[in-house]
């Protein structure tokens, strides 16, 4: 093609024409304009625009609904109750010196008698295709010894941490040949943090374990609306009664405050306690073994969209609301076009080959 400029549609009363330096500026008309205004002129375009609308509200409800059910199953997971197996033995080195009671032979032999204890354990019946590993159940672990026979080394602590992989369980060597009782603190690690509440706090709610901030909160929440404590005139506002009043110490309280007001009732929840013999016989892991079961508390994967089936036809209606919004897009694109065409043609075009004509010039400028 020939490199002559453009130039433009002219009518019979010509009407005066947009600055070749200024970009046309077509204002998008919002609804209610675009419904009073070409209603006349296409009676059809009130049913399209309400199809735009109704697709538009479809496609926001969707998307939010979809956010609130992956933000659901994200932060609160279903709660399944699973019993924790938890062994404990230990075994014996050189403990030969234990029978013998000359004292000259028992120093010799006694230099090298040492034991093991170990703590493992797993969950039963695990329907997890990748078992998780025994420390992942626990924040922390205190092991106590005899003072008297381990001075200075009577206390063994563990605390969960994040740069450290989980292990299948924990091992204690010392050496000794006196058996002992043993003392084993086992912390939950417990999701979200439970604690322990005053009995004041358990009586009102029928609370026979821990609990967790979160659940303790909602309790109280409840309890308030039942009661029809909350203020007639500022809702914010908790009238408390007198069971309220004696365990919060408050005449009123808002909301907000509720977690602040907790904090008095709540303590650390008790570890899991194993009160262990050490035995240093010839067959010390037979004698001294023993096995605990604990029930605790694991997330368990929601039913919904969890088989593979499903998850293929989320993704198939997905990418046709996809589409089909795209095509909407289109076509509302094109509706505009053509209604400002329809205003006034000339004009239109005008603005149209001036933009052009202020690109190429930016374009193939040197």
């Amino acid at each position: 093609r020939g490199r002559s400029m453009p130039t433009s549609v002219t009518a019979t009363t010509p009407k005066p024409r947009v600055q070749p330096n200024v970009r046309p500026n077509i204002k998008q008309p919002n609804g209610a304009e675009k419904r009073g205004r070409d209603e006349p002129l296409f009676p059809e375009s009130k049913l399209y625009t309400d199809l735009v609308n109704a697709e538009r509200a479809l496609d926001v409800a969707l998307v939010k609904r979809k956010m609130e059910i992956q933000e659901a199953l994200r932060m609160r997971p279903q709660k399944a109750t699973a019993m924790l197996a938890i062994t404990a033995y230990n075994t014996a080195t050189n403990q030969e010196g234990v029978y013998n009671t000359d004292p000259f032979f028992s120093y010799d032999v006694e230099e090298g008698a040492s034991w093991e204890l170990r703590i493992e354990g797993k969950l039963l019946n695990d329907p997890s295709p990748k078992p998780k590993k025994f420390s992942s159940f626990f924040s922390k672990i205190f092991v106590q010894l005899d003072p008297d026979l381990y001075p200075g080394q009577d206390v063994i602590e563990w605390h969960k941490r994040t740069d450290v992989p989980d292990a299948d369980g924990f091992e204690i060597k010392r050496k000794g040949s006196e058996e002992t009782n043993i003392r084993i603190f086992l912390h939950l690690d417990h999701n979200p943090s439970q604690f322990k509440v005053t009995p004041a706090l358990a009586q009102l709610f029928n609370l026979n374990g821990h609990e967790s901030r979160s659940r303790l909160v909602m309790l109280v929440w409840q309890y308030v609306k039942a009661n029809k404590l909350q203020d007639p005139e500022d809702r914010k506002t908790i009238n408390n009664n007198a069971i309220l009043k004696q365990i919060f110490d408050c005449d009123k309280m808002e909301f907000g405050d509720i977690p602040q007001l907790l904090n008095p009732h709540l303590s650390p929840a008790d570890p899991f306690i194993i009160d262990y013999k050490l035995k240093l016989s010839a067959d010390s892991r037979k004698d001294s073994e023993v096995t605990f079961t604990v029930p605790i508390s694991i997330d368990e994967p929601s039913n919904l969209g969890a088989t593979p089936e499903a998850l293929r036809e989320i993704d198939v209606y997905q990418d046709q609301i996809t589409q089909l919004s795209e095509q909407v897009s289109r076509h509302k694109r094109r509706r505009e076009f053509f209604l400002e065409f329809s205003k006034s043609p000339v004009e239109f075009i005008n603005n149209i080959i001036d933009a052009q004509i202020r690109d190429y010039k930016v374009t193939f400028s040197t």
